[in-house]
Parts: C-alpha cells; structure tokens; sequence
C-alpha cells in the first residue's frame, strides 16, 4: 500500500469515525428530550403507594405516608388502615370464596385508587396423571 493510499484511508477513517461520534451526540440529545417530555407530563411526581398481588394477600407500600387505606372489591371493603407510613408496607390476606368471586380488587388511598389484580398460580400436574377436560 502506498503511502498516498494510506492517507486517504486515514482520513476516511477520520470522517466515519467524526461521523459516528456526531451520531451518538444526536441520539444522547435526543434521548434527554424525550426523558425532559416524560418528566413534565407526569409532572415530576412520585406514585404515593405501589399495590401488588401475591397469591392470596395484597401487599401495599407507601412511598408517602398514607392515611385511610382501604382494599375493596365489588364495593365491599376488605380491608383498612388507618395510616400506613413511609417506606412501610401492609398485607390485606383475601379469603378464597372473594378470590373465586373476583381477582380484581381496588386499593384506595386519599385521592389516588389503583386497580390490583390477582391470578392464581397454576399448580403442577405430575405426567401420567389423568386431567379432567371441560370444568
């Protein structure tokens, strides 16, 4: 390769290289706008609680404390409290005749409500065991 030859792939190799680089710069500026976008649609602020099913029990974290908590479902209350702290969580255990009834429950505190949905885990079926079809 000749020394001429060298140069001009130096330099192209310069341009692709520049080139990327302004690549990354766009997509960094752009990926900060749409993160600023989010920011000020949800208003920069905090969820006060975080709701969740586990099995038979709805688990309530507060990131905020919170006062006069209440867990529903179809209208009926299931359970309440009074004031659940920052940083704190609680446990609303559900009955199987409500979770056969429904599995979606409402969690409700102070003016924000949150819909919790609960599955049941599948139990396994050990291979060659008849499985009864249609119920």
């Amino acid at each position: 390769m000749t020394s001429d030859r060298k140069s001009e792939v130096a330099k192209l190799s310069s341009i692709i290289l520049a080139l990327g680089v302004l690549l990354i710069g766009i997509a960094a500026i752009d990926f900060y706008l749409e993160l600023k976008k989010s920011m000020e649609r949800s208003g920069g602020t905090q969820e006060p609680f975080w709701a969740r099913c586990v099995e038979d029990a709805i688990i309530i974290a507060a990131k905020k404390d919170l006062k006069d908590v209440a867990v529903s479902a179809k209208g009926n209350v299931l359970c309440k409290f009074d004031r659940i702290g920052r940083g704190s969580e609680e446990v609303c255990y559900i009955d199987d005749r409500t979770l056969n009834e429904t599995r979606v429950f409402a969690v409700k505190a102070g003016d924000v409500k949150k819909a919790v949905v609960c599955y049941r885990p599948v139990k396994p079926v050990p291979a060659g065991t008849p499985v009864p079809v249609g119920r």
